[in-house]
């Protein structure tokens, strides 16, 4: 799934192993997190502006995850990644299904606060929170 993926707002797949340990290689992206990038203008603020830059980038690189059937599932300041001039934005990948696996995720293998709703909505609907 991950190989089918190329797009300048995602990280870039470039293999994985098939036997233990298990890893994924992507590209280096040399740079910080959304999440560090952030930390770094408190207690200031962004400018509204670059706050709607990086927000439509990651709905557009989202967009185009969606459109293949790729579910990200773990959209959070982690998985963003922010080039050394913070002007290249890429999604990392953190955790995601294939669309028609949707049913069989189990929310508890993610981090709750960045959990999809639709995808918690489903898991209480079928009890695997319970």
């Amino acid at each position: 799934m991950l190989s089918e993926v190329l797009h300048d707002l995602i990280v870039q797949f470039i293999g994985a192993s098939d036997h233990a340990p298990f890893v994924i290689l992507t590209e280096k992206m040399e740079g910080v997190t959304l999440e560090n990038y952030l930390k770094t203008f408190r207690p200031s603020q962004l400018d509204s502006r670059r706050v709607l830059e990086l927000t439509l980038n990651m709905s557009r690189g989202m967009s185009f995850l969606h459109e293949r059937g790729i579910i990200h599932k773990e959209l959070r300041p982690e998985n963003v990644l922010l080039s050394l001039d913070h002007e290249k934005l890429k999604l990392d990948f953190g955790v995601a299904r294939e669309e028609s696996l949707q049913a069989k995720i189990d929310t508890r293998s993610a981090a709750l606060p960045w959990v999809a709703r639709e995808l918690l909505q489903q898991s209480v609907h079928s009890c695997d929170l319970c």
